[in-house]
């Protein structure tokens, strides 16, 4: 569930950077998403792996 807060926070900062840096429109945006995916695919990823092991043992 931390890791959950975390990726949240870092969004949150990347798109307070995205609002106060209009040059940039869009890229810090972005890059908080990405971020928020590859961590909520990575937490789905070890949920699985760990009910693969459980039922294996």
């Amino acid at each position: 569930m931390k890791l959950i807060q975390l990726a949240i926070m870092i969004a949150a900062v990347l798109s307070g950077i995205r609002v106060s840096n209009a040059t940039n429109e869009g890229t810090y945006f972005y890059i908080g998403v990405v971020i928020a995916l590859v961590v909520a695919v990575w937490m789905y990823w070890a949920k699985r792996s760990a009910r693969a092991a459980n039922r294996q043992s």
